[in-house]
């Protein structure tokens, strides 16, 4: 019993020690647990199930039937009343032999098939935005609080120094009044930016259907090095872009499996019937082997107005693959601006922290020869954690930025920035 209990007590510490969360696992869980990636998996299985339907349509066709029953009838020949069991068997095979909008309705069941593929690769990218982002946004939130945590020693720390020096006859009251203030304005900051955090961590926790402790810091602050003009060359693998293609590829083929219908169609037919009766002229059986033909010849308009309806959704398509081109430059100039921005803001936040190290430095000194104090030690700090973390949340919104042009370009899923963490 004790010792069941003991291994009881390791296995619950093992469950419930801290866990650390990558944001490649992130990515993983949110992944195998996200609906709306579950359902654009289902569609993209029910579309190959329709390819598989179209192309069933070009085998040949092979019934079987049966019937039997109680059948009366008197016949002009005899002039005699029958009674009898009649039954009767059939066996039938229908080949297509000419029949073109099957072909390209195979055609354009495969384009659907890539369009639902790509539709699945393209959620899959929005469920690796909202894992990443959301990681980001909490490695940015835990940098916050570093700086708002020394932020707040420093203003206690004043605080603690106003009231001595109140007490000595050395401060007055504003002064302490003032230090009071900003000390509990750092504390309401503080609490703030915790709870930002509780809400990004149970987000991230919703996404991934897992629970954890803590996330883990990225490896390294590696931005991919490429230049504009490798970014437009690969925006042609944009997911929405290919979308619009393939849907007006796909439109081009309603247009002629509609079209087909004005053409003559032809199909082979072998059947062979089979007949139990007591009638003497009625044939035992029948084998059949002949070539349908058919030519539609009048149809009230019907047929020409359903390809009417498909050209003008061919036009919808060709707009709408003029659109996503349109979009995509939008955000591509959006985004491209905004990075140059954040690489201009990195270059000025190193100087300025390699300034606010050799601020601390100059400080430190000035401690040692007795001109500075603690306080100012602390204020100095500040300053330098202050700038680390802006340096660090600016290389942070480069990577979020870096993710929206992978996620335009159609690369997020095929690069290693997951592999980040």
């Amino acid at each position: 019993m004790i010792r069941f209990l003991f291994l009881l007590s390791v296995t619950f510490l093992v469950l419930f020690a801290d866990s650390v969360l990558t944001m490649e696992r992130a990515y993983e869980l949110a992944l195998t647990n996200h609906p709306g990636y579950r359902v654009e998996k289902f569609k993209t299985q029910a579309v190959e199930e329709n390819v598989r339907q179209a192309q069933s349509r070009l085998f040949p066709k092979v019934d079987i039937s049966a019937s039997g029953g109680k059948y009366e009838y008197e016949t002009y020949y005899n002039a005699t009343e029958t009674s009898e069991i009649y039954k009767t068997y059939s066996l039938s095979l229908t080949q297509p032999l000419y029949r073109p909008e099957l072909w390209r309705a195979v055609d354009q069941m495969k384009k659907r098939y890539k369009t639902s593929t790509i539709e699945l690769e393209k959620q899959a990218q929005q469920v690796g935005i909202d894992v990443i982002k959301t990681y980001l946004q909490m490695l940015k939130t835990q940098a916050d609080i570093e700086k708002l945590h020394s932020q707040k020693e420093l203003y206690d720390a004043k605080f603690r120094k106003s009231s001595d020096m109140i007490a000595m006859g050395l401060s007055n009251s504003v002064e302490l009044i003032e230090a009071k203030v900003n000390k509990e304005k750092a504390l309401s900051d503080l609490i703030s930016k915790k709870r930002e955090y509780q809400t990004l961590k149970n987000k991230l926790e919703r996404l991934c259907k897992t629970p954890f402790d803590s996330i883990a810091p990225l490896k390294s602050n590696k931005i991919l090095s490429i230049s504009k003009e490798e970014w437009i060359n690969r925006l042609q693998e944009n997911k929405d872009i290919k979308i619009a293609r393939l849907s007006k590829k796909a439109a081009e083929d309603e247009v002629a499996i509609r079209g087909y219908d004005h053409y003559p169609k032809a199909d082979l037919s072998l059947g062979r019937s089979q007949n139990d009766t007591n009638d003497p002229v009625a044939h035992k059986y029948d084998n059949k082997a002949f070539v349908q033909l058919s030519f539609p010849i009048y149809q009230g308009g019907y047929t020409s107005s359903r390809v009417q309806e498909a050209v003008l959704l061919l036009n919808a398509a060709e707009s709408n693959e003029e659109l996503a081109h349109l979009q995509m430059q939008d955000k591509f100039e959006e985004l491209w601006t905004q990075r140059e921005s954040l690489h201009e803001s990195i270059d000025v936040l190193k100087q300025a922290l390699e300034s606010s190290k050799l601020f601390l430095k100059s400080v430190q000194s000035g401690y040692e020869k007795g001109i500075k104090n603690q306080i100012d030690i602390m204020d100095a700090e500040l300053k330098m954690k202050s700038i680390e973390s802006e340096l660090n949340i600016a290389y942070y919104d480069m990577m979020v930025n870096e993710v929206g042009l992978l996620d335009l370009t159609g690369q997020l899923l095929t690069t290693s920035s997951v592999e980040m963490s």
